[in-house]
């Protein structure tokens, strides 16, 4: 198996990093380095009742997607 072909956790610090994803959700990619994201953000009355993401790529993608959630909660 290589190093990027499972979704996994890079950071053991990490709060948002869903090992399941229900669907809706929206998946994004860069087909330059290889990077894979897909994120699910519910809202509920006008806030951020749930950010999750699961991410293959390196660590700047994981820590991007880690301040995101920091920042949105509850936004």
């Amino acid at each position: 198996m290589g190093f990027f072909e499972e979704f996994r956790e890079l950071s053991e610090g990490s709060t948002f990093a869903a090992p399941t994803l229900d669907h809706p959700f929206v998946e994004l990619s860069n087909p330059v380095c290889g990077d894979l994201v897909r994120m699910r953000v519910q809202i509920e009355q006008g806030r951020v009742a749930y950010y999750g993401y699961q991410q293959k790529g390196c660590w700047p993608v994981s820590g991007c997607l880690e301040l995101l959630g920091q920042l949105s909660q509850g936004a």
